[in-house]
């Protein structure tokens, strides 16, 4: 009789610290930020689909897009580029995705090479990003190592990356309806993001290509173990440095990858170095990141050599990869979309600028924009333009038709205010 009111105990005991313990684990879950949960999530249900994984900064994010990728070489990837991610961080979450998927092909973003530092301890966005990578990370030994590397000098911090709960512990008040829910719900762009803005770029002057520091950095050492994980698994690894009005410090930092990709002998593509793209029209930003045009000029010239360096194969016919067909139908509509909320003349043209269109484009003369060289730019890259005395409206300057190439339905059409009198912000919509 004793001996079964102790076993009733234990196991009500036993009972009582596992409901507490899913319970904990549940207060974590629901209380951390999303960010991070949103772009692995895809990665740890679909992993074994990828072919290429792409591993860096923002500069990944806006730079390349896996659907395009797909819809010009047939080729299933994943841009697991991260905000605000330095070389440290991008190691491991390489190391994390390659427990869930098996590439054929690594591309790695070479942007903070030449850095140093692993990061800012005392910056609360940039750690709030780099929470963005460990919270779905299991606790183990290898994690512990890691944020031990990150902040070894700050213990509160790593408490925080270790034990989640003592970071959110105070988000209650922001919580919303997509933290009670399990996320499966995918972006359609694989990982990257498309941006409609077309701004002016800082100035910007190449330096000479052996211009470099001497000293070996940090941020060479987490690549170095980038590309000795990915040996181990037999997965080759491609080095690139994406296009942006470029600081001389990180104009050096791109130059020194050429010298470690010989030592290494890996293929290292600068697009400094590469007429790829153009900053006048291609920025969404003075002195970062591309827009949705120069995203689609990277994207176009990776594939190509990806395809004839790495000989992946083209899986567009392949039945296994049907539902990649009609991700990217989802996505060709994202796109019709963002022409639909475009208020600005040069962002509307830039979307434009893409193969799935058929654009149209007419104009009154003596137009004062028809003169604007960034204008004049966008105009090359559609089907058509017509200068015509026709009347188009009152206060129309400009009328664009865009239909889609294959079908030859019409998908948008905008009217596009005199900007000569009129403020080129005020869009009238063809009715």
């Amino acid at each position: 009789m004793i001996h079964k009111q102790i076993r009733n105990r234990i196991i009500s005991v036993c009972m009582v610290c596992c409901l507490l313990v899913c319970g904990f684990r549940y207060l974590m879950r629901l209380t951390e930020r999303k960010g991070g949960r949103d772009i692995t999530q895809e990665l740890y249900d679909n992993g074994e689909e990828y072919d290429v994984l792409f591993v860096g900064s923002s500069h990944m994010i806006m730079g390349v897009s896996p659907m395009q990728l797909w819809h010009e070489q047939g080729i299933p990837s994943y841009n697991m580029g991260r905000w605000g991610q330095w070389l440290p961080q991008n190691y491991y979450a390489l190391e994390d995705a390659l427990t869930y998927t098996h590439p054929k092909l690594v591309v790695i973003d070479m942007l903070y090479f030449g850095e140093n530092r692993v990061g800012y301890t005392n910056d609360t966005a940039w750690n709030s990003s780099v929470h963005d990578v460990f919270d779905t990370i299991p606790l183990s030994a290898d994690k512990i190592r890691a944020i031990q590397e990150l902040y070894p000098e700050d213990e509160k911090l790593r408490e925080g990356f270790l034990f989640k709960y003592s970071y959110y512990h105070s988000r209650w008040e922001e919580l919303t309806a997509n933290d009670f829910a399990r996320h499966s719900n995918y972006g359609v762009q694989k990982g990257g993001s498309l941006d409609a803005s077309v701004v002016q770029p800082q100035s910007y002057e190449r330096i000479p290509a052996d211009q470099m520091p001497e000293e070996r950095t940090r941020g060479e050492t987490y690549v170095n173990r980038m590309i000795e994980l990915c040996g181990e698994k037999g997965i080759p690894v491609l080095l690139v440095y994406l296009p942006h009005p470029a600081t001389e410090d990180h104009q050096m930092g791109a130059n020194a990858v050429y010298r470690f990709a010989q030592e290494k002998g890996v293929l290292y593509l600068n697009f400094l170095d590469l007429d790829v793209v153009d900053f006048q029209t291609d920025q969404m930003d003075e002195d970062s990141h591309l827009n949705a045009l120069g995203a689609k000029k990277v994207t176009a010239y990776l594939g190509n050599v990806i395809r004839d360096c790495y000989q992946l194969e083209d899986k567009r016919g392949d039945p296994a990869y049907a539902g990649w067909n009609e991700d990217y139908q989802e996505f060709y509509q994202y796109k019709v979309d963002m022409l639909e909320t475009q208020t600005q003349l040069k962002s509307y043209l830039m979307l434009c600028n893409d193969s799935d269109f058929m654009v149209k484009v007419v104009a009154r003369p003596g137009l004062a924009l028809l003169e604007d060289p960034v204008i004049q730019k966008l105009l090359d890259g559609v089907d058509s333009v017509v200068v015509t005395d026709a009347d188009l409206g009152t206060n129309v300057g400009v009328y664009i038709q865009v239909e889609n190439r294959e079908t030859g339905e019409v998908v948008s059409s905008k009217n596009f205010a005199d900007m000569i009198s009129v403020p080129e912000a005020e869009v009238y919509k063809n009715e």
